[in-house]
């Protein structure tokens, strides 16, 4: 039977495709059986669907048959192409192109178009390169020579998708591919036109590199007025629909490689300029305005060099936001909004342009203009201003933080302004500079600033005002002192109290998530407040559950937990377990509940607060966090040229002809939990030990979930939080380290091929603290196999950032190079030294916990050393080459084991390298310089013989220039201090006269006590410091005493005091001392006696 239902698909396929397009799944649900049969004799069933597809009588079963033979011929892995025979290969491949050159249909003509490309590139540019299509390149060729329209348009479709794949195979006929894209701008019909322009653009994306060696970029940036042409022929035809497209193919172009566009970016200026200012739709003036936008983007110190380019935009987006209407319900809530598109759109452009081009152009332009719309009797021109001031705040930061003044006095002023929407403006443009003016505007202008938003709390009549006021002072808690907001607490929870007394729910959530952040601003000063406000939020939650006070229920307990948090466990606890038995009493716990997140961060804060008295509601709040960390990413995969419709909590990215949209809302439900996971751990330690294991078999592999930067950023935090609950529970059971290990090994591996992979930089950062902290946790315990991923994640880190250093480089001698970029470049420079700082932190840790093992392990990388030599060369930052010799002093100091006194091969040059870096202008050079020359004194001092003079005087150098303890210097003092006492204790010829200088130098370094235990514990340097220098030595052991010390040291510390008292002159050298260090001295004595 299913040999013969497969025979009659053959016999039939027409009546089975027709069966596959019912709507009755009876009938459509066998068909496809039927269809999935054949795919087991895939020469058969190509053959069938090439034979409808070009001799069907019936367009739609024409149109089936090829969607099918494209999705069987181009379908990944289980492509039917390898399947098939030759013989079939090249029927199918002559019947397409024939099909291409003969379909009448135009749908079924474009699907033969796209089956086409798809094959083409799957034989060229996948898998089987080594197949051959001889006929396509002379078919395409003869097609745009062709008297058909159809012909031209789909042979530059199919040239545009190509491209990328056969590439190299058109170098050689680059001339007449030139001539080819210039008739094809040139045609007299527009979808030819368009068709032509985006086989240029494809075309150019794919060439950049070879132009730029070749010298051929200029030759066929000719072809750039006629791509511009098109567009302006579009636009005075009135064709808005082409003209879009081609508006959207210039801004693909203009985001991939403006530096096409250079010479006529004035022309394009313009062209855009007038698109937007004509009467034409709002879709074709915003994809003109985003086309500007994306050049400020791509290259923003060219737009910067344009003449008159943001005195030109800027009114544009002015007049844009000016797009507001009267709205007699604006008071009743956001969904009563009324916002023109313009308004939106222009919102946005604003605040990309202010992040693309800074300030130095934008800031005292809008300042130029806004003086005159702030005056202005139309409240549209007021709000337009404040709005614009508002949103170039954040990128414009650099500029606008030395006139704070200015800037709030354009503000001030419309506080007061008649009309409520430009109160509100001036409200929202408040709480967003508490946001990008962290800390600077509070700390000047509070005494404005807040009886100003005070005074907007009370204008009962608007409460879109007052909520938004409420809006503010949460942003602005954010980054104030808690003395400073103290001073004006009293008047704001005053004005708070009467907004809870509303029936306006909107302003009653605003109001009660103010009162929270005015209590994580004070702390325990919101005792006095307690009794007010914590009896009536839980009135709230005790009050009946429709479901409109539902969100004001979420706001009342994340309200009590911020409360909690501030004014301690020993006020909130029996409130707390009264919400806690609430919340498990109602079932509000679980993830069905629509304040889920709110609830779940509210439990943390409760945890944070109660601690261990936390532990018994565990099992009410870990499942629910488990469950919602285990959602899997919901992604949808469509084709760009369809248009499908999203719920709000999707975003939607186009790769390619594609379209991948993601839900954005479970990523964050997801995410919320991996950080409330973390949180419990934080806050229990050992507490959270039951729960530790499951925990981390479900989020080590969210280490590498590349849907979302914070579920990456939460697991990271967890790793070092579950190592230590582990260990803290088995150091409390007595029990041994050995599952400690085994969690460790559990979780290193995919911890560093995290890291390998890694593209968000601060969260590199991040990770590789967490690692480190981490590595601490287990005391640097690493297997073998352990020890050599981790030199493979170091060599990998290490190579990404000598690229992205290749890249700085390369931006600096771009053409467009400004002021601007240096900034920014200067920026990125300190991420990467926070970066590198980390990875050599790695080493140095797992250097001196396995030293010659892992060293050995690290030279055999002969892509590490490369790369740590090219560090030292001339043209590398000071703080690649510290990180150089960072790496290199850990490997003098701690491979000793691995081959002895002598340093082996190129590592003997060393010396000279870390010697003169003594002498490096770059206090971070001199830093590890130093780090080294004490590797070399105490593990290989033969190497330093032939220097040492040298080297102490450039020492000296160092630790006694006028500005070596400024907080530039003082870490390159400290190292060179301790290499001077290492030197000392290497080379003891001249230690009377060293030791008495060493001595006086005070530091105050873990690496100087050993220094001075050495000497304390071996002749002659005691005898010489006892009898002679005393006091120096009981001034540095006051300043380097720490009850915080590792019990290593505190052991020493003790032997040395028990030996010291003994002597006479001790116990009046200790009262001639300073108050605090005699006082640490004496503590000391009492713990030891």
């Amino acid at each position: 039977y299913h040999f013969l239902s497969i025979v009659v698909a053959f016999m039939d396929l027409e009546g089975l495709l027709a069966q596959l397009l019912s709507p009755d799944n009876a009938v459509r649900g066998p068909a496809e059986q039927h269809l999935h049969n054949a795919i087991q004799y895939p020469d058969q069933l190509m053959l069938s669907l090439i034979k409808v597809t070009r001799s069907s009588n019936f367009p739609e079963l024409k149109a089936m048959s090829s969607v099918l033979l494209r999705k069987y011929l181009y379908k990944g892995n289980d492509s039917l192409w390898p399947k098939i025979t030759p013989n079939t290969q090249e029927s199918v491949k002559r019947e397409l192109l024939l099909g291409a050159e003969q379909e009448n249909d135009p749908a079924v003509r474009k699907k033969i178009y796209d089956a086409i490309s798809e094959l083409a590139s799957f034989i060229i540019g996948g898998e089987y390169q080594n197949q051959q299509w001889p006929e396509l390149l002379p078919s395409l060729f003869r097609f745009t020579n062709s008297l058909q329209v159809h012909h031209r348009e789909g042979a530059l479709n199919i040239f545009s998708k190509l491209i990328y794949f056969v590439n190299d195979q058109m170098k050689q006929y680059f001339g007449i591919l030139k001539t080819l894209f210039s008739n094809g701008l040139k045609d007299p019909d527009p979808k030819v036109r368009i068709a032509a322009l985006q086989a240029v653009i494809s075309f150019f994306q794919s060439n950049s590199d070879d132009f730029a060696e070749t010298g051929q970029r200029k030759e066929f940036i000719e072809l750039v007025p006629l791509m511009i042409d098109v567009l302006v022929s579009l636009i005075q035809t009135r064709n808005e629909d082409s003209a879009r497209t081609a508006l959207e193919l210039l801004v693909e172009l203009a985001g991939t490689d403006p530096s096409y566009l250079r010479a006529y970016i004035n022309l394009c200026l313009n062209i855009m300029l007038s698109i937007c200012n004509g009467d034409y739709e709002q879709s074709t003036r915003h994809i003109a305005l985003e086309f500007l936008i994306t050049i400020s983007e791509s290259r923003p110190g060219m737009a910067r060099k344009i003449p008159q380019f943001l005195q030109n935009v800027l009114p544009v987006l002015l007049r844009m936001l000016m797009k507001l209407e009267e709205n007699p319900h604006w008071n009743l809530g956001e969904d009563h909004d009324v916002i023109d598109d313009d308004s939106r759109f222009a919102e946005e452009a604003l605040d990309r342009f202010a992040m693309a081009l800074g300030g130095k152009m934008l800031v005292p332009l809008l300042f130029s203009v806004a003086p005159e719309l702030l005056k202005s009797s139309d409240w549209r021109q007021r709000h337009a201003a404040v709005m614009a001031l508002t949103l170039i705040a954040e990128g414009c930061y650099k500029h606008l933080v030395a006139h704070l003044g200015t800037l709030l006095n354009f503000i001030f002023p419309m506080f007061s302004d008649p009309h409520p929407r430009v109160r509100w403006a001036a409200c929202n443009a408040m709480g967003q500079f508490a946001l990008d003016f962290p800390g600077a505007l509070q700390q000047q202008f509070h005494n404005k600033i807040f009886p100003t938003i005070i005074s907007m709390t009370r204008d009962a009549q608007n409460p879109r005002v007052q909520s938004h006021a409420a809006s503010a002072i949460i942003n602005l808690c954010e980054h104030c002192k808690s003395e400073t907001l103290e001073l004006y607490t009293d008047d704001i929870l005053s004005s708070l109290v009467n907004m809870l007394r509303t029936n306006n729910k909107v302003v009653q959530e605003e109001t009660i998530t103010a009162i929270a952040a005015i209590a994580d601003c004070i702390e325990h000063r919101f005792a006095k407040y307690y009794d007010t406000f914590v009896p009536y939020l839980k009135t709230l939650l005790s009050s009946n559950e429709s479901p409109d006070l539902k969100p004001l229920q979420g706001k009342a307990i994340e309200c009590l937990s911020f409360i909690g948090v501030a004014v301690g466990k020993e006020r909130f606890l029996n409130d707390a377990k009264d919400i806690m038995e609430f919340l498990i009493k109602k079932e509000k716990l679980s993830n069905d509940d629509t304040n889920f997140t709110l609830i779940s961060q509210a439990c943390g804060r409760f945890c944070s607060c109660l601690g261990l008295d936390f532990v018994p509601y565990l099992p009410y709040v870990i499942p629910p966090l488990l469950k919602s960390s285990s959602i899997q990413p919901d992604i949808r995969i469509s084709d760009a040229s369809t248009t499908e419709d999203h719920d709000e909590g999707w975003g939607v990215i186009s790769v390619g002809e594609k379209n991948i949209a993601i839900n954005t809302t479970l990523l964050e439900e997801k995410a919320t939990a991996c950080n409330m996971l973390f949180c419990y751990a934080q806050a229990l330690k050992e507490g959270f030990f039951p729960y530790v294991e499951e925990v981390a078999k479900l989020t080590i592999p969210f280490l590498k979930f590349y849907f979302s930067d914070d579920v990456r950023s939460a697991a990271a935090s967890l790793m070092p939080c579950l190592l230590l609950s582990t260990k803290l529970h088995l150091e409390k059971t007595g029990n041994d380290k050995q599952l400690l290990y085994n969690l460790w090994d559990f979780m290193l591996p995919t911890f560093l091929q995290s890291l390998q992979t890694e593209l968000d930089m601060e969260l590199l950062v991040s990770k590789l603290e967490f690692l480190n902290e981490s590595l601490d946790t287990v005391g640097g315990y690493c297997t073998a196999a352990g020890l050599e991923e981790s030199v493979k994640t170091i060599s990998t880190l290490i190579s990404d950032c000598a690229e992205r250093s290749d890249d700085r480089n390369e931006k600096k001698s771009d053409q467009d190079y400004d002021n601007e970029d240096e900034e920014r470049l200067k920026e990125e420079s300190n991420r990467e030294e926070d970066i590198l700082n980390q990875i050599c932190e790695l080493n140095s840790k797992l250097a001196r916990a396995h030293k010659g093992q892992y060293i050995n392990i690290l030279l055999q990388d002969t892509a590490v050393t490369k790369l740590l030599w090219d560090m030292l060369g001339q043209d590398a930052q000071p703080f690649e080459k510290g990180g150089a010799l960072w790496i290199l002093g850990e490997v003098v100091e701690h491979g000793a084991s691995a081959w002895g006194p002598t340093l082996p091969g190129p590592l003997a040059s060393l010396v000279n390298i870390f010697s003169d870096g003594l002498r490096q202008p770059s206090p971070s050079i001199r830093e590890r310089s130093a780090d080294g020359i004490a590797a070399f004194a105490k593990t290989s001092q033969q190497s330093l013989l032939p220097r040492v003079i040298d080297i102490v005087k450039d020492l000296m150098q160092i630790i006694q220039d006028p500005n070596a303890r400024s907080e530039e210097n003082s870490s390159a003092r400290e190292s060179a201090v301790t290499a001077f006492g290492q030197i000392v204790r290497s080379f003891p010829n001249n230690y009377q006269q060293m030791l008495p200088l060493w001595l006086s130098f005070i530091p105050v370094t873990i690496d100087d006590f050993d220094n001075l235990c050495y000497f304390l514990e071996n002749d002659p340097f005691r005898e010489l410091l006892l009898n002679q220098n005393l006091n120096g030595v009981l001034v540095m052991l006051g300043e380097i005493l720490d009850p915080e010390l590792e019990e290593e040291f505190q052991k020493r510390i003790q032997g040395l005091f028990s030996y010291l008292a003994q002597y006479p002159t001790f116990r009046p050298a200790v009262e001639l001392l300073c108050h605090q260090q005699k006082e640490k001295i004496n503590s000391c004595l009492n713990r030891i006696f």
